[in-house]
């Protein structure tokens, strides 16, 4: 049986690593020094068609400190050779993520027999791939051997697209503090106990997005209400909820409140939320009045969401094109991650797995909710006394945690247990967090003396710091720490400094951008940055091309622009420096190449000679920035004035054909005949 396998790791967990039998290939030495992130093994299962987008996914999470291991056909005939391949691979290594990448189709699932599968799926099952976490025992699915999730997407260009999607969401988080500040609940309550309708609610619908969004507004959250209703407004929820009689707020009575559409919920989401819950029926299709057609519309770019779909069937990945995947592969919009379920869904688990997973991510004071059924006195839901321990962040942790509060709040009830853990899934990177506040920013002092990087937080304790080669046959890892030194570093290598809620700072001392399509906002901090269709080995090839957003380069010796970069509608700003001040922001930067650094002589010595490479198209010919400084080449006599960030007018000149103004380090507005531009100088005068 051909199958291949790469590992960042191939004693993952402190043990002796065997690969010989089962006939993978284990390449990547393990880590010398510090901690090789032994314990967070990932594991990615695959066809040969995603090549492209998995390498790219690995870079990054190699870059985080991830052992990837990857297992590669060019096809599955079935869930038990799926599974046989995970055991043998989990027995040697002991991974502790799993990520399915491909649909069904691709990567097989395995099927869970139940009641009604026949009716909703055409088959007495549905499918699951929590067995594929359940290694050293089939009871374990409250607390698997690994975090799982699943990049479900059936073609090369959606993989490309999800897995720019997930890498931006981490490396690129969005500016704006609006984003990380509101989120939308949208709603669709059963209508009335009866057809004539009298206001009681016949479902927990309504009372689990109310909880829910009253619990986060108390975290300073704004929470949207986007609620359906068909005939009557809700006057009291279900009569057998806390108590007879329990009333809805006067504020849920006003008819205003219920008037979302599809239109109004797809302005919501292109406007900006940090994550979106849906509370009501589903179908594979979609939400109750919001389906997959509407997704295709979606223009929220960047600005993604993690989406709660915790309903009936819309995570039904068997099928061509279920909701969670639509709203995973949607381009330049949709969510960054999905938690939905395979299978028709019970509402009273729905939403004690919505509990269970917000109080996973703020589980201080927690939500403390008490409501049950009578008719069943043993189904009932009771977080009163849960204890919800630390804060999880990464998503598919956060699935799994859900999960176990959803049986600890509602009780013994085993066989609907089971049935609702295997359904559902996380579409998406399970390692992956999610932001929750708007990240701040790290400014850490990197320094190599000969063979050793010391890497310094300047007082911003309990990050993760990760050195690795660009090859990713080397990676160290220190944990919770301000600083960490690494020995023996004689290869070009990467850090990232990371931690929860701060954007992460990754430098290279040597960046290649090769095969990269640039949309929103990108800065590349390197010692040395080479960009162009061919310019490594180590990635695919392909054209570098800027579409969007600003992509500011910032080198300490060389920047080197080869052919195959290209800019299109995209700004560029290039300019030497030793780092890259985070705090400063600029609209509409001057597109900067600077001649005096064009042709400087390359300096690491794994690397070519620099060639002569033609001024970039969008590069002005008339000023560019030299350290400090900002140097005019007019052709005609112009006017110059050059004003700071508050608007003071710092230099003034008439009639300029050449001329050098030092400035201090800031955003300024250049104004040269008809012409106005801002800059950045990034050194101190």
């Amino acid at each position: 049986m051909a199958v291949t396998a790469s590992v960042g790791d191939p004693d993952i967990n402190g043990r002796e690593s065997n690969s010989s039998g089962y006939g993978l290939s284990m390449v990547h030495p393990a880590p010398t020094a510090l901690s090789a992130r032994g314990t967070n093994g990932y594991l990615i299962v695959t066809t040969d068609k995603y090549s492209t987008a998995v390498a790219k996914f690995v870079r990054w999470k190699t870059i985080q400190g991830f052992n990837c291991i990857v297992l590669t056909k060019s096809s599955w005939a079935n869930s038990d050779e799926v599974l046989s391949e995970i055991k043998k691979t989990y027995d040697s290594v002991k991974p502790n993520y799993l990520l399915i990448f491909g649909d069904n189709e691709d990567v097989p699932s395995t099927h869970y027999a139940c009641e009604g599968a026949e009716k909703y799926h055409g088959v007495p099952y549905f499918l699951s791939d929590v067995p594929y976490t359940t290694l050293s025992s089939p009871l374990h699915i409250l607390r698997p051997d690994m975090v799982h999730g699943r990049i479900s997407v059936s073609n090369e260009y959606e993989a490309g697209v999800v897995v720019d999607k997930i890498i931006n969401y981490e490396r690129y988080p969005v500016e704006d503090e609006a984003f990380y500040n509101t989120s939308t609940h949208y709603t669709a309550p059963e209508d009335v106990m009866d057809e004539k309708g009298d206001g009681i609610q016949s479902d927990y619908f309504l009372l689990n997005s109310e909880i829910i969004r009253s619990y986060m507004m108390g975290w300073g959250k704004t929470v949207n209400r986007e609620y359906i209703y068909g005939h009557t407004l809700p006057t009291q929820y279900m009569d057998y909820c806390y108590q007879h009689g329990y009333l809805v707020t006067e504020d849920l009575q006003d008819p205003s409140v219920w008037q979302a559409t599809n239109t109004s919920l797809s302005e919501e989401i292109n406007k900006g939320r940090f994550y979106v819950l849906y509370s009501g029926h589903g179908g594979i299709n979609g939400w109750h009045g919001y389906t997959v057609s509407d997704v295709a519309g979606l223009e929220n770019g960047n600005k993604l969401p993690v989406l709660y779909s915790a309903t009936c069937l819309s995570g039904s990945f068997g099928h061509p094109s279920c909701f969670a995947e639509s709203m995973l592969r949607k381009e330049d919009g949709g969510s960054v991650g999905v938690v939905a379920a395979s299978m028709v869904s019970h509402f009273l688990w729905n939403e004690a797995f919505n509990i269970g997973m917000f109080n996973s991510i703020y589980p201080d004071p927690g939500i403390r909710a008490n409501f049950g059924q009578n008719d069943n006195p043993g189904w009932s839901l009771d977080s009163r006394y849960v204890d919800n321990g630390e804060p999880t962040y990464e998503m598919g942790k956060v699935m799994q945690r859900g999960k176990f509060k959803m049986v600890e709040m509602i009780g013994d009830t085993a066989v609907i247990d089971s049935i609702m853990i295997y359904m559902y899934h996380y579409f998406g990177d399970p390692s992956m967090e999610i932001y929750t506040e708007t990240p701040a920013c790290l400014d850490p002092s990197i320094v190599q003396n000969g063979s050793t990087v010391s890497v310094n937080t300047n007082g911003v304790d309990g990050c993760k710091i990760v050195l690795s080669s660009l090859s990713g046959d080397e990676i160290y890892v220190a944990e919770n720490t301000g600083s960490a030194s690494f020995s023996n570093v004689t290869f070009p290598y990467t850090v990232l400094v990371s931690k929860h809620n701060y954007k992460p700072y990754v430098k290279h001392s040597v960046s290649y951008l090769q095969d990269e399509n640039i949309k929103y906002n990108r800065e590349v901090l390197a010692n040395d940055i080479i960009a162009g269709n061919n310019v490594t080995s180590l990635y695919g090839s392909g054209d570098v091309v800027v579409n969007g957003g600003k992509l500011s380069l910032v080198a300490k010796n060389s920047i080197q622009l080869q052919p195959g970069f290209k800019t299109n509608g995209g700004k560029l700003l290039v300019h030497k420096g030793t780092d890259y001040d985070c705090p400063f922001s600029f609209d509409d930067p001057v597109s900067v190449y600077n001649e005096a650094q064009r042709i400087a002589p390359h300096r690491h010595p794994d690397l070519p000679e620099l060639t002569e490479t033609n001024d970039l198209a969008s590069a002005s010919n008339a000023l560019y920035v030299d350290g400090n400084a900002l140097v005019f080449r007019f052709t005609d006599p112009t006017d110059v004035e050059i004003s700071d960030m508050l608007g003071r007018v710092v230099y003034v000149r008439s009639n300029l054909r050449q001329g050098r103004v030092d400035l201090n380090r800031g955003v300024y507005t250049v104004k040269y005949g008809d012409s106005v531009k801002k800059i950045l100088i990034s050194e101190e005068r």
